[in-house]
C-alpha cells in the first residue's frame, strides 16, 4: 500500500512516463520504502529504550536495548526485502 502510494507521488513529482521509467520508478519507490521502514524502526525503539530510562531510572540499559532492537529489526527488515526480492 505505501509502495503505491509514493509510487504515485513519485510520478506526480517527476511526471515519469515510459516503460523505461516505470521500472526505475519501481526501484527508487522500494529504495524509499526499505530506508524508511529502517529509519522508522530504529527511532522507534531508541526512543522507546530513552523512555523507560527515564521511567525505571536505569539510564544506559533502556537506551542499550533500544538500541539493540533496533538493528536486530532492521536486520529482519533487509533480510525480509532480500527474500522477497523479484
Amino acid at each position: 500500500m505505501l509502495d503505491k502510494k509514493l509510487f504515485l507521488l513519485y510520478n506526480l513529482l517527476t511526471g515519469g512516463s515510459g516503460k523505461m521509467d516505470k521500472e526505475r520508478n519501481r526501484l527508487i519507490v522500494k529504495a524509499m520504502s526499505l530506508g524508511s521502514e529502517i529509519v522508522i524502526s530504529l527511532f522507534l525503539f531508541v526512543f522507546i529504550g530513552l523512555y523507560i530510562d527515564k521511567k525505571f531510572d536505569i539510564s544506559p540499559i533502556g537506551i542499550l536495548g533500544g538500541v539493540f532492537f533496533g538493528i536486530g529489526t532492521c536486520f529482519t527488515i533487509l533480510l525480509k526485502f532480500g527474500v522477497n526480492k523479484k
